[in-house]
């Protein structure tokens, strides 16, 4: 079989922009629906039995602290109302499932009318039209929930931020029963914001962001590995005022990424992102952040992101926050989102379609604003549904099973990679190199029609339907 000449042009296109590093961007982020929050700081995103919902932490509206939070459910076109919870200054959600029941777990931080960070956090379980309170747990300050599993048991951990004299508090491990959550192990710790659990290789370690020890925000946040019975310390890094943690698997490497906050001077500080390389995670990458509180990983087309929701910058919470492209073994700053005292930034994927979603806290004036969603634009368009690298407009066969080698047309081919090594050559004998750099520079000023000084990925689809003959 033999491909054919137009597929050939197109691959001979691509492989040119590939050997030159001709920055291939895919399209950015647009505003695509406002929600009206009150002191929003955390958004979570799910599916029960093929719905999608997302719901947010709605903290205070300026006067108090007891208002609800709102469940909304995604109606085809976009999110609407479905369900109000009363909390109490809360700060996050987390979603989880046992034994395929569906659990929301509400991290209550700061009760105003009593000036008391000690009251309940709650379990609220879904009853196939709503969720209701499942069970209560008390907690100090309570700033972020963490559900996981080892060895098909479940557990829950909580980031206990302060009491009312201390940030030295210790957060607490709570595990399954087969009914309801008890307390399984207690960890000291210092103003902890947030856990993150990890699975590498067969172990398992929990990491915890520590913001302030009642002295300084210099202080070193922890990694803790199960030992079969119980987490013990693993390993320690020093951190500024650790806020968020996130972790990611891409390449067959794990990162970490550290939102550092506050050095108890500037909140001009920079973040971090670590590397496992083995043994231990070593500082990778840093990145100058403005009271960034919340670092997410995500991935679109399998290329990897870093979102970053900058909070404040000592003068103003109305700034940018970011996002970074993982190119050439570093993140580069990809797209800047104006943000007001940004708290929390969650990706997550419709059907085709990539959307961003950001919490807005406050603009320093107010609490009462709109949190948005953005979508990436254009994103069906050039989706990729087999994951064979051929994108579906293309793709005369959608259905190719994972790792399968494909022509450009997308069908299934096992002798492809020797085409592709043949097509390499071919280019190689039929232009020295400065006659490609020329093409290259050719293909430039083509494509480029917007003249931005790159090429995206819409304007390189383009060319290619020119090359190859397609009409619309």
């Amino acid at each position: 079989m033999k491909i054919q000449k137009n597929c050939v042009m197109c691959s001979m296109f691509f492989l040119l922009l590939s050997l030159f590093c001709i920055n291939i961007s895919y399209a950015e982020y647009e505003e695509f629906q406002f929600i009206k929050t009150h002191g929003a700081l955390d958004w979570e995103f799910f599916m029960i039995d093929g719905d999608y919902f997302i719901v947010v932490a709605n903290r205070t509206d300026g006067s108090g602290t007891a208002i609800n939070s709102v469940i909304y459910k995604w109606t085809g076109a976009s999110f609407t109302e479905f369900q109000n919870i009363s909390t109490i200054g809360i700060v996050d959600w987390e979603y989880f499932i046992i034994n395929g029941n569906s659990y929301l777990v509400a991290a209550n931080f700061y009760n105003y009318s009593t000036s008391s960070y000690q009251l309940d956090s709650k379990i609220y379980k879904w009853n196939n039209n709503s969720f209701v309170e499942f069970q209560t747990i008390q907690t100090n300050g309570a700033h972020d929930w963490e559900y996981f599993k080892i060895n098909e048991e479940s557990y829950l951990v909580v980031a206990n931020y302060r009491t009312t004299s201390t940030h030295q508090v210790s957060s607490k491990i709570y595990k399954w029963n087969g009914n309801s959550f008890f307390e399984f192990q207690s960890i000291p710790t210092n103003g902890a914001k947030d856990w993150k659990h990890i699975t590498i290789g067969e172990d398992n370690y929990i990491i915890v962001s520590n913001y302030y020890n009642d002295t300084t925000h210099m202080i070193n946040s922890k990694i803790y590995k199960w030992n079969g019975s119980s987490f013990s310390v693993f390993q320690s890094i020093p951190t500024l005022g650790a806020t968020e943690l996130d972790c990611f698997s891409f390449n067959g490497n794990i990162y970490l990424s550290i939102s550092n906050g506050y050095d108890g001077t500037s909140h001009n500080i920079k973040s971090s992102i670590y590397k496992w390389d083995g043994s231990l995670f070593n500082e990778f990458q840093t990145i100058p952040t403005n009271g960034n509180q919340d670092s997410t990983f995500f991935t679109i087309n399998n290329e990897l992101f870093l979102a970053i929701a900058n909070f404040f910058n000592g003068s103003t919470h109305s700034i940018d926050s970011k996002i970074y492209k993982f190119i050439s073994d570093t993140f580069v700053e990809y797209q800047s989102i104006p943000t007001n005292g940004a708290y929390s930034l969650k990706s997550f994927k419709i059907d085709c379609q990539n959307y961003l979603i950001l919490a807005n806290n406050s603009d320093g004036s107010t609490f009462n604003l709109n949190s948005k969603i953005y979508k990436l634009k254009n994103d069906c368009e050039y989706s990729d549904k087999d994951n064979d690298g051929v994108i579906d407009i293309f793709d005369n066969d959608s259905t190719t099973p994972e790792g399968t080698a494909v022509y450009a047309d997308g069908r299934a081919a096992i002798d492809l990679y020797n085409q592709i090594e043949e097509l390499s050559s071919t280019i190689t004998k039929m232009y020295t190199e400065e006659q490609v750099l020329t093409k290259i520079q050719a293909i430039l000023e083509c494509c480029d029609t917007d003249n931005n000084g790159k090429v995206t990925l819409p304007e390189i689809i383009k060319a290619m339907e020119t090359v190859a003959g397609v009409k619309k």
